[in-house]
């Protein structure tokens, strides 16, 4: 069965394709061994009764540079991920994962997810420009206490760089006034997810 897509506009999640009301699990086979960036950043998915979230969430954060087969910058600073995670009004947390390859993957802490959209060009070209523009929360960012943790309430940037993990939040009521620094960027990552949907869309036809 094929993984849903959500659409998101701003702050605002349409319902019908909202995952609390249909669990769909995915789960990763952790004993594949990931020789290349697709292998590392697209894991196999597969139904299942148990919730994966927290497995495909860590996978892809532990993604290193040398994995994506980028070119050798020397000592220059590269980010080449980006993880959000976004904790949705309580119910959930919804977590966007996309590198400068072009892959973007979406989970759900409910159970469902979307891997392996970085596939189809448009959504490449929009996860590759989400990630340049995400250069711009660097000067913000700290890199302590950057290991995945979920806060209630707020919304968490992980920078994945060729020199360290950086981390940047706020409380998504700032977010959604418009009064937070991070208010661009979630609204470029609502975009992201936005093509994402067009894709799915798309395939139907």
């Amino acid at each position: 069965m094929k993984a849903p897509y959500i659409f998101l506009i701003g702050p605002v999640l349409i319902s019908a394709y909202f995952i609390f009301f249909k669990k769909q699990e995915v789960v990763v086979d952790n004993t594949v061994a990931y020789t290349n960036a697709q292998d590392t950043v697209k894991p196999k998915v597969t139904n299942s009764q148990q919730n994966t979230y927290e497995d495909l969430k860590r996978l892809a954060y532990s993604v290193q540079y040398q994995q994506l087969h980028l070119p050798d910058n020397g000592d220059k600073e590269v980010l080449y991920g980006v993880l959000m995670d976004w904790d949705y009004e309580g119910k959930a947390i919804i977590t966007l994962v996309s590198f400068k390859t072009g892959d973007v993957s979406l989970y759900f802490s409910t159970g469902s997810g979307v891997i392996g959209a970085g596939q189809h060009p448009e959504v490449q070209n929009a996860s590759k420009a989400f990630i340049d523009k995400a250069k711009a929360l660097l000067p913000q960012a700290t890199n302590k206490d950057t290991a995945l943790t979920t806060e209630t309430g707020h919304l968490k940037f992980y920078l994945m760089t060729n020199k360290g993990r950086y981390v940047v939040k706020d409380k998504m009521e700032n977010v959604n006034n418009f009064t937070s620094p991070l208010s661009p960027m979630f609204e470029e990552a609502n975009k992201l997810i936005a093509y994402m949907r067009m894709v799915e869309e798309k395939s139907k036809h």
